[in-house]
């Protein structure tokens, strides 16, 4: 079964759900398979080469913010709605069973990032860190107090502080085997729009690279918010899809020691 607090599932809520699927599937390559149930309001399944990577949906109403949700794996949702409650969140929604797959809850962390979480019947392994699929996920927040004690205490994150604390305030969370998330710390200069929420990253192709994804991402409709960069980590870029919603893209072939 997958690691409690890897992730498990991303989606997106969308105003214009015919002009996300043409957006990502120019960007990034995904294919579709859209519910005609009309319990699931059109409910898409976004594959990359042949794995569901990612759900698109119709946004509920107008009101309803444009980003892209997280879900963390737990095995015991229940307990993890009363530890959310417990630790600060806030239940929103659930938890509740998708039949066939598992059960969900939606919450709000105790610095009002919106999160999900999900406990799996199927068995089902999100495909990550590589082109079309979620390569990275890390925790934006101007107070990262909260967040550095909610979401260890959920899952028994340990803590790596990257920086020196005070100019850069980086912390790699791994639980199990591996790296489950970054948290990192906001000034007052980074973009309202970037805040207080979890950025997710999906890879591209290093044949594109993300100078040219970036550029493709505004020729589809969507905006460059952070224009294509260097990191340790890859060449990187943030942009927002039509409806407006953040994320970011990366070319994990051009993170140090990979040239």
């Amino acid at each position: 079964m997958p690691t409690p607090g890897t992730p498990a599932w991303a989606e997106v809520p969308t105003r214009d759900p015919e002009a996300a699927r043409a957006f990502y599937a120019g960007l990034l390559g995904w294919t579709y398979d859209v519910s005609t149930d009309p319990d699931h309001h059109g409910y898409t399944i976004a594959y990359s080469a042949g794995e569901q990577v990612a759900g698109l949906f119709t946004a509920p109403d107008d009101a309803t913010p444009p980003g892209w949700l997280l879900y963390l794996h737990t095995t015991d949702i229940g307990e993890t709605a009363k530890q959310v409650a417990d630790l600060g969140g806030t239940p929103v929604l659930g938890p509740f069973e998708i039949p066939g797959r598992g059960h969900v809850l939606l919450a709000v962390d105790p610095g009002g990032a919106s999160i999900g979480f999900w406990q799996s019947t199927d068995g089902y392994a999100l495909p990550q860190a590589r082109a079309g699929a979620l390569s990275w996920q890390e925790l934006n927040t101007a107070d990262p107090g909260p967040a550095d004690a909610f979401y260890p205490a959920l899952f028994d994150y340990r803590g790596q502080q990257l920086g020196d604390g005070d100019q850069f305030d980086y912390r790699v969370w791994s639980v199990g085997e591996g790296e489950a998330a970054g948290r990192m710390r906001t000034g007052s200069d980074y973009p309202p729009e970037l805040a207080d929420r979890w950025m997710l990253y999906f890879g591209v192709d290093p044949e594109v690279g993300a100078d040219a994804a970036a550029a493709k991402a505004a020729e589809l409709g969507g905006t460059v918010l952070v224009p294509p960069f260097d990191s340790p980590y890859g060449r990187i870029a943030v942009v927002t899809d039509p409806s407006g919603a953040p994320f970011s893209l990366v070319d994990l072939s051009k993170a140090a020691g990979q040239d």
